[in-house]
């Protein structure tokens, strides 16, 4: 009879290991659910992280082009003719950039360490 008893109380306790294990599983698919959807989220975030990284690349590309553009255009000022004609005067490239910005050269000065690029 003892024997009985304890294996019977082995089974109890088997018995509601089971049912814990089971409520466990029953909570598996929420679980899963909410981090299918994180991951989800997480991979949008991702996305549009390195679509934004692309575009600054980019940016960051072009702004170099363009600011080596203009310091070769600066060096060369000198030597070039740059500017357009208004009412037979010649104005340099330089000045017509620059000349609603504040701080910036006055018309007929050169200011080749400055151009706008550079407040960028």
């Amino acid at each position: 009879m003892a024997a009985e008893g304890t294996r019977l109380k082995e089974l109890d306790s088997r018995l509601k290991e089971l049912s814990r294990e089971i409520g466990r599983l029953r909570d598996l698919p929420s679980e899963v659910r909410q981090l299918s959807e994180s991951i989800s989220a997480t991979d949008r975030d991702l996305h549009k992280l390195l679509e934004a990284l692309e575009i600054q690349r980019k940016e960051d590309e072009c702004f170099h082009t363009l600011e080596s553009i203009f310091d070769s255009l600066a060096k060369n000022s000198s030597d070039l003719n740059l500017g357009s004609s208004f009412g037979g005067s010649r104005i340099p490239f330089q000045i017509q950039l620059n000349e609603n910005e504040p701080g910036e050269s006055e018309p007929g000065e050169k200011n080749s360490s400055s151009h706008p690029l550079r407040r960028w």
